[in-house]
């Protein structure tokens, strides 16, 4: 459907002085009139036709940069397969308002050629989770701007963007360090396996393929063989991704700082041979690895889970109880039957969901896990890059939210709940501290 725009009704005003002069005293008005009314109709023709020209053009994406931190580089390619071009186009871009533009721009005015295309690009900051960019919307208008399309076209289909958290290479060396300074390295125990662990006198019981036959050539004593048992550990990592956990800065919310930690403990445990999984929840659902993964598939794992994160600012308490309760219940069903440990990263919340929290650790602790809860504390007041007034409320907000995960920890720790409650940058050398000395036992 094509409407008129402001600039028509006077095109048509002078069409009609045109007429009035040309049949009063000036004949060739008569025929300038009549030439602009009829072109006038045929501009309005036109922009009939391109409307049509663009409900069928084919739009597909490329998306570069899905790592958090870098630039995230969206390309729409707009194709025009007829005959008939689009002169005038206002193209724009609707996308997630959790991510910034910093490069192109949300609207344009485009030609697209027929028997061609046309690139849109756009840079956004990446930041960890799922994110839409698209459809766009199309609005036509004939070559001077008389008519335009009633209402803008949707054309394509959104792109959907997953950005994995950035792991640091730094935490994992200073991990590995800490541990081999500490003396936190996985204990050896006797048990089956196949590495060779020490020897012991012989008992009634014991498999004659196990016994050290040397040994009793030269001592004349019976010994047996014992193997070093693996003591890896299972680490679940539960991720909260409900509003609380989404408001801060940009890259520094409360999700945000945890993503990291999770992902470089992920690739620190995994280059262990530990066993990981991880679970995140928002309020409108639960996305994770399908089960516990070793080695470089861990990290993998781990980061194409917390890259499935939507941003999803709806929802009150009880969908974030209620999506707590579905996490905990894919952690029952992935885990093994021993030697968990099961770190939940969230923030302060009700006292409902605290109450909820610490009957959740109560419970997973009756089936034989250690269970500690992760509050991560910003205590970045800082922001650069806005108003000096803006600063000021953000410190105040900080200052605030820092208060009430100290307060929720605390009341946690009351509950009998194990808590850890530090800034993002203490976290790793804590749950490595806790994972080994678990692994240990």
């Amino acid at each position: 459907m094509i409407v008129v725009t402001h600039r028509a009704p006077a095109v048509v005003l002078l069409s009609v002085v045109l007429l009035i002069a040309g049949i009063l005293r000036e004949p060739s008005a008569l025929f300038a009139g009549a030439a602009l009314l009829l072109f006038t109709a045929a501009l309005r023709g036109y922009a009939a036709l391109e409307v049509q020209v663009a409900s069928k053009l084919k739009v597909s994406h490329r998306v570069e940069g899905l790592v958090e931190g870098g630039d995230l580089v969206y390309e729409a390619i707009i194709e025009n397969k007829s005959l008939i071009p689009i002169i005038t186009a206002e193209v724009a871009v609707e996308y997630s308002p959790h991510l910034k533009l910093v490069k192109g721009s949300r609207a344009a005015l485009v030609v697209i050629p027929p028997r061609s295309f046309i690139k849109y690009k756009m840079v956004f900051k990446a930041r960890t989770g799922t994110h839409y960019i698209g459809p766009l919307k199309l609005v036509v208008r004939d070559p001077l701007g008389l008519f335009k399309s009633a209402e803008a076209l949707t054309i394509g289909e959104p792109a959907r963007v997953e950005v994995k958290p950035k792991a640091s290479e730094a935490v994992v060396r200073r991990l590995l360090s800490y541990a081999r300074s500490s003396g936190l390295t996985r204990s050896r125990k006797p048990g089956s396996g196949v590495e060779f662990y020490d020897t012991r006198d012989y008992v009634p019981g014991d498999e004659l393929r196990s016994i050290e036959w040397k040994k009793l050539a030269y001592m004349n004593k019976l010994v047996v063989k014992e193997y070093e048992r693996e003591t890896h550990q299972a680490v679940i990592f539960v991720v909260d991704a409900t509003p609380p956990m989404l408001h801060g800065p940009y890259g520094s919310t409360p999700f945000e700082h945890s993503a990291r930690v999770v992902s470089s403990m992920a690739m620190y445990l995994g280059k262990r041979g530990d066993l990981v999984a991880v679970v995140a929840y928002n309020s409108e659902g639960v996305v994770s690895t399908e089960k516990l993964y070793r080695g470089k598939r861990a990290y993998y794992e781990a980061l194409r889970a917390l890259s499935k994160v939507e941003y999803r600012l709806e929802g009150g308490d009880e969908a974030r109880i209620a999506q707590l309760v579905n996490a905990v219940k894919k952690v029952v069903k992935i885990m093994p039957r021993e030697r968990n440990a099961i770190f939940i990263f969230t923030t302060s919340g009700s006292k409902a969901y605290l109450e909820y929290m610490a009957y959740i650790i109560s419970r997973l602790k009756a089936l034989n896990c250690s269970v500690y809860v992760v509050v991560p504390i910003i205590t970045a007041y800082e922001i650069k890059g806005v108003a000096p007034w803006a600063r000021s409320v953000y410190r105040v907000k900080a200052l605030k939210m820092t208060k009430e995960g100290l307060e929720f920890a605390r009341n946690l720790r009351r509950l009998g709940a194990s808590v850890i409650a530090v800034g993002p940058e203490h976290i790793p050398q804590l749950i490595v501290s806790i994972v080994e000395a678990s692994a240990a036992r």
